[in-house]
């Protein structure tokens, strides 16, 4: 029956959440924001209902002249890099009652690959500004041809009273797997996530060469996380359960990233080592970057296709895809490429075309943006019950240049348990 038809249809009222609010949690006492180290966020209160799916990271600072912390002028053509605060940082790691989740190396590589393939142009137009997320659309800093610069430019250093201010916003999805995919509330539970900050602010910061040099001073960090208040009804349920000590199955698509620097020559074998049940690979993204790493004066936060004509990635012996890519860049022979790019949001995420895409187009994707997204979700059984050898083979039309790194983004299947002891609840695998 069609709903215009129903006209008995009751009306619903969902009351069963008294009260949603996000509170504020900051580092431990003592914690350095700008030096080389940890940084500790910790929420002990166990007696409460957290929501870690919608909690986010706010971060204020300030981009000023390294030399003497002096404000920058508008002429001046230096801001963050596109997902600049992710560059802050070497891993990223987040614990549930002192147990591991989840722990990303190189975040801001590891974020920008899957932004790239899950933001949409209404995204990079809109809302991801918030969270310094803005495409670059040209390699230097001239601001008539680099919008994206220009935005971030313009809202860093030109509006803002003293120059040089910031505060963003960064959703914990935007890192985790977990907090992407596990979207229920949870009790019993110590969360901690943890910070480690690099060195230095090159690899966040993109200026033209008569800039001074920059460095970004973090003044805070607070893990913004929303605290939800049942209804009575809902509460006795939730606390029954916990007493009744279940077993909550839990599973999420886990991230991580690793390095390599490649040799100068036209092949390459990576091994990126090996996984077992039940963390099965499903999906790898492959970033490549010649010489654009702690320098200011380049863009950390674009990729290099290198010259690339072929790559696979190997399950022990199943190659992914069955069929060599023959792509060849210079006659813009790289459509297969981009379509598995495309292809990625549809599969992954649900995304129809005709709704939204990527942000991406073909001819940026080219000059800025070749990722290489491999899909192994479809799996034999002797790879899902195994031990699985994971091997990404590279092929170039020339030799590779000198200082050329490649980034994998490894998205694998996750699987553990909560588990309640009548009070609260812990972490078992």
């Amino acid at each position: 029956m069609e709903s215009i038809l129903n006209i008995q249809e009751k009306f619903i009222v969902d009351d069963s959440i008294k009260s949603l609010e996000t509170y504020a949690f900051q580092p431990i006492s003592g914690t350095q924001y700008n030096s080389a180290g940890q940084i500790t966020i910790r929420i002990e209160n166990q007696d409460a209902f957290f929501f870690p799916r919608r909690s986010w990271l706010q971060i204020e600072g300030k981009l000023v002249k390294a030399a003497a912390g002096a404000v920058y002028a508008d002429a001046d053509n230096i801001s963050l890099t596109n997902n600049g605060l992710m560059y802050l940082f070497d891993n990223i790691k987040y614990e549930l009652g002192g147990q591991e989740i989840e722990s990303v190396y190189q975040p801001g590589y590891a974020t920008t690959m899957l932004g790239l393939t899950k933001y949409s142009s209404n995204f990079n137009k809109g809302p991801g500004l918030n969270q310094c997320w803005v495409l670059d659309s040209q390699t230097g800093v001239a601001e008539d041809a680099n919008i994206g610069f220009k935005t971030r430019h313009d809202y860093i250093i030109e509006k803002p009273n003293p120059k040089g201010t910031f505060r963003f916003a960064i959703d914990l999805e935007h890192i985790f797997g977990f907090c992407e995919d596990y979207d229920k509330v949870m009790y019993g539970f110590i969360h901690t996530l943890t910070l480690v900050r690099t060195a230095n602010s090159n690899n966040a910061i993109f200026k033209d060469d008569d800039a001074a040099v920059g460095k970004i001073d973090i003044k805070k960090i607070s893990w913004m996380m929303p605290k939800v208040d049942p209804s009575d009804g809902q509460k006795y349920q939730l606390y029954k359960s916990i007493e009744s000590k279940s077993v909550l199955n839990v599973g999420f698509r886990m991230r991580q990233c690793t390095t390599v620097a490649l040799p100068t020559t036209n092949t390459y074998t990576w091994r990126l080592g090996v996984r077992s049940a039940p963390e099965k690979p499903r999906y790898i993204m492959i970033g490549l970057q010649t010489d654009k790493a702690n320098d200011q004066t380049k863009n950390a936060a674009v990729f290099d296709h290198c010259g690339l004509t072929n790559m696979f990635v190997l399950l022990n012996n199943t190659r992914y895809p069955a069929i060599d890519l023959n792509a060849n860049f210079t006659t813009n022979e790289y459509e297969n490429l981009y379509k598995d790019f495309c292809d990625f949001g549809r599969k992954y995420y649900g995304i129809d075309w005709l709704v939204t895409s990527t942000g991406v187009d073909p001819m940026s994707y080219k000059e800025f943006y070749p990722i290489f997204v491999f899909d192994l979700s479809k799996q034999s059984e002797r790879l899902q019950q195994g031990i699985v050898d994971i091997t990404v083979e590279m092929a170039f039309g020339a030799n590779v240049a000198a200082q050329t790194v490649a980034f994998a983004l490894l998205i694998s299947d996750r699987k553990l348990k909560f588990q309640s002891d009548g009070k609260k609840m812990n972490v078992i695998y």
